[in-house]
């Protein structure tokens, strides 16, 4: 039972996915431009990377009559023509809504992005919810799970332009990093 490479079973296998941890991928970009109202764009990238069409055959085999097409395969073609379509429909809705969402929240936290997290301002998913006439569950959903690319190339979850305690963190960072002397919670609140 000897193992001439010790240490070989704390490294991942190449085959074994679920041990690999794979970087988080943004959904959305935030890009400076000179055109955009609020100075800047956003793009979705799930839409580019999830590009579906429905194959125009299938069309073209709806539409020619000349086919020798039974009434249930002419039907089973137009079944699932309308369910391509309505899920296509479907992915369209949600970009939009990413979308609609995100540039709220970049133009509700221009400060954070134009100066850095000490200027996160306070906002909930209730109140982008009421500012947009959407549910706020559908909020929720919307930037669960999602990360957006800021112009500083900084990779955040959409989740934390909510989050009020950042600006908080920030702060104790910043007063940590500046301090001579380690001092104790009730030393630095009485000194700052």
């Amino acid at each position: 039972n000897l193992h001439p490479y010790p240490a070989h079973q704390y490294y991942p296998q190449v085959n074994d996915v679920s041990s690999v941890s794979t970087l988080p991928m943004p959904s959305v970009l935030i890009q400076q431009s000179t055109t955009a109202a609020g100075g800047y764009d956003v793009e979705i990238v799930e839409s580019r990377r999830f590009l579906l069409r429905l194959n125009p055959l299938y069309q073209q085999i709806r539409q020619k009559p000349e086919l020798a097409l039974s009434p249930g395969e002419r039907e089973h073609v137009t079944h699932f023509l309308e369910r391509g379509r309505l899920f296509i429909d479907q992915l369209r809705r949600r970009y939009s809504l990413l979308h609609k969402v995100v540039t709220y929240l970049v133009n509700f936290q221009h400060d954070f992005l134009e100066q850095g997290a000490l200027y996160l301002h306070p906002l909930t998913q209730t109140a982008v919810a009421q500012s947009l006439d959407i549910h706020v569950s559908t909020i929720s959903r919307a930037v669960a799970g999602k990360f957006a690319q800021l112009p500083s190339q900084e990779l955040i979850p959409l989740n934390r332009f909510f989050a009020s305690d950042v600006r908080v963190q920030e702060l104790i960072r910043q007063l940590i990093a500046t301090e001579t002397t380690p001092l104790s919670d009730a030393q630095q609140c009485a000194h700052h």
